[in-house]
């Protein structure tokens, strides 16, 4: 008996090392909830984490993760909306989604997860955010953060940028060739170069102080919106499969929409445009003018009738 009594004495520290220590009360209770707990001890052991390939704890009042590392297998995180001040998953090597967005987030180490293909971070205190490990990234979420600058050089995968909302003074996308989806609405951009951005569809880019904007090797594009900027010159003619586009509150005074034929939305309220053409854009419902000195608007007899583009017919002139 004596004998088996030094055995378990000696087993002990090993039986406490395989218990998962997790400090956080919520964060315990909700992984319990979801079912890591099998053997239904109270406790989480590190055999029972190393089963776990999902972890979602949103919503749930925790601050911290702390024990998120012995979790080593789990490819999706979400611990979105809760109360974390900071996340350190570089033990969670084989992570390839996390949404950590709707925290207190100061401080956020993804530099090893080198497997990260979804990155969703918005909605936190970040003033840096390092990409320089993460070359599979696809899509990334960053906006209303207290970012400065955001270096996406190294994640050449990258198809669609969320960064809306941070103090961006400039944004530097040559490396990010197969980008689909850009928005950096409400920053402090003064220039947007895009000429490299050949596969993008959708720009917004509105709530700047850019001046000018050249779209014209983004002939895929179908959706733009850049107001609340100080643009002047903007030209779309090589964007003919542009269905929408708002570029209100500018400083345009000319504006050629006669090779968009897919324009169904066009918003130009508070420009300085005299003279439109929308003659050629069959297909608009939706037009949205006031607040320009408008004395001439060229249109079709079937728009000059169609009460939804609120047309004034002083105006009008129509083209045959």
């Amino acid at each position: 008996m004596k004998k088996i009594l030094i055995i378990l004495c000696a087993l002990s520290p090993a039986l406490k090392a395989q218990i998962v220590n997790i400090p956080d009360a919520n964060f315990k209770k909700a992984l319990i909830a979801a079912g890591v707990d099998i053997n239904h001890d109270g406790k989480i052991q590190e055999n029972e984490a190393l089963l776990i390939t999902s972890i979602n704890v949103s919503y749930d009042s925790i601050s911290s993760l702390e024990g998120i590392e012995s979790f080593k297998n789990i490819k999706d995180l979400a611990c979105n909306n809760n109360e974390l001040t900071t996340l350190n998953v570089s033990k969670n090597v084989v992570l390839d989604d996390i949404d950590c967005s709707n925290n207190n987030i100061t401080n956020l180490d993804v530099f090893k997860n080198i497997n990260m293909k979804t990155l969703a971070c918005s909605e936190n205190k970040l003033a840096a955010l390092d990409l320089s490990g993460n070359m599979k990234l696809t899509d990334l979420s960053c906006a209303s953060n207290l970012l400065v600058k955001l270096d996406v050089s190294k994640n050449k995968n990258l198809t669609g940028l969320l960064c809306t909302v941070n103090n961006l003074t400039k944004l530097d996308l040559a490396k990010n060739s197969v980008l689909q989806s850009l928005s950096c609405d409400n920053n402090k951009l003064k220039y947007l170069n895009l000429s490299l951005n050949k596969k993008l569809t959708s720009l917004s880019c509105s709530g700047n102080n850019i001046t000018s904007l050249n779209l014209s090797e983004n002939v895929l594009i179908h959706k733009i919106d850049c107001d609340n900027n100080q643009i002047s010159n903007i030209d779309i003619s090589k964007n003919i499969v542009l269905d929408d586009i708002d570029c209100s509150k500018n400083n345009l005074i000319t504006l050629n929409v006669s090779h968009n034929p897919k324009l169904y939305s066009l918003r130009i309220d508070d420009n300085q445009i005299s003279t439109l053409n929308i003659s050629q854009n069959s297909h608009l419902t939706d037009f949205e003018h006031s607040n320009n000195p408008l004395t001439k608007l060229y249109v079709t007899a079937d728009q000059a009738t169609n009460v939804k583009l609120n047309l004034d017919k002083n105006i009008l002139s129509i083209k045959k």
